[in-house]
């Protein structure tokens, strides 16, 4: 059973308290549309999710958009790959984590096969109509994850062509919306991290139309990479540091279904340790509602 993003987990009934921080990261509950990570504060319901493996890769759909160059658009994506893995830490060292382009792919990878299929993170494309309610979408992230550990299981981009004229070089329109930084911002949501009440950070919500300045980490964008894949492979878990997994860029196998109750199954899914969250999104300016933002 392939799981398809736009599948969500049921919303939170209630709002957490919120960790005091400048980086968020996603965690394994949906936030509640009502939540905004103002004033230092983050979602911090469930538990925080991870890339177990030293490296993981994702997959371009193919044959891709008519409406854009798409040697061009892989260049931006490897770039924007580049950006985050190649950050300097505290330490002197680059975070331990490495996405690697595994080829293209057709449109039927998007989602998550939880019956031991093929599974692979995919960006594709949606040039005729945007299915997905808002036309202020740029890009969604979903994640697939184990409940029970945190482990990205499958990260899949859906970029809306219908709607949205990308800009893929300079000078970006001042009305525009630059391709390179909606791809930074969703390779951050991609490897774990959620949006921050940080203004200068790539992370930041809400994205000025024709600016390019998400292009380039802010020291909070390096800070949560860091805290997550640090030093010797480890990953910094809600239940403490573990260690990283071999490099395998194939998509990591579903999760048996618990034994021990108290996770749910989603949308049918058999496996009971399964969980999809909701799309991560960004508003452009104040033009889109906090449910379904302009998302980058």
């Amino acid at each position: 059973m392939r799981v398809l993003a736009g599948a969500l987990l049921a919303v939170a009934t209630l709002l957490s308290t919120g960790a005091a921080r400048a980086f968020c990261r996603t965690t394994t509950v949906a936030t509640d549309p009502s939540f905004s990570p103002t004033n230092g504060q983050c979602w911090d319901e469930g538990i925080y999710v991870y890339h177990s493996r030293k490296c993981v890769g994702y997959s371009i759909e193919s044959p891709g958009s008519k409406k854009l160059d798409m040697t061009r658009f892989k260049e931006l994506t490897e770039t924007a790959f580049a950006t985050w893995e190649t950050s300097v830490c505290a330490s002197g060292k680059t975070p331990s984590i490495d996405a690697q382009y595994v080829g293209d792919m057709p449109r039927s990878m998007l989602g998550y096969d939880t019956k031991g299929g093929k599974n692979a993170s995919v960006i594709v494309f949606y040039d005729d109509a945007w299915p997905k309610g808002s036309t202020n979408e740029v890009i969604l992230t979903t994640l697939t994850f184990n409940k029970e550990s945190g482990e990205i299981l499958d990260a899949d981009m859906e970029v809306n062509t219908a709607e949205i004229d990308f800009a893929l070089s300079d000078p970006v329109p001042k009305d525009g919306t630059d391709m390179q930084s909606a791809l930074t911002h969703e390779v951050g949501h991609f490897f774990g991290l959620a949006h921050t009440s940080e203004r200068t950070a790539t992370m930041f919500a809400r994205y000025t139309p024709g600016s390019t300045f998400f292009r380039d980490l802010s020291n909070d964008d390096v800070s949560g990479l860091c805290s997550v894949y640090i030093d010797g492979d480890q990953r910094t878990t809600s239940k403490g540091t573990v260690a990283g997994g071999a490099c395998d860029p194939s998509a990591p196998p579903a999760p048996v279904a618990s034994s021990e109750g108290g996770c749910s199954s989603v949308d049918g899914a058999a496996d009971g340790g399964l969980g999809l969250a909701a799309p991560l999104a960004m508003v452009l300016g104040v033009v889109a509602s906090r449910r379904r933002r302009r998302s980058l």
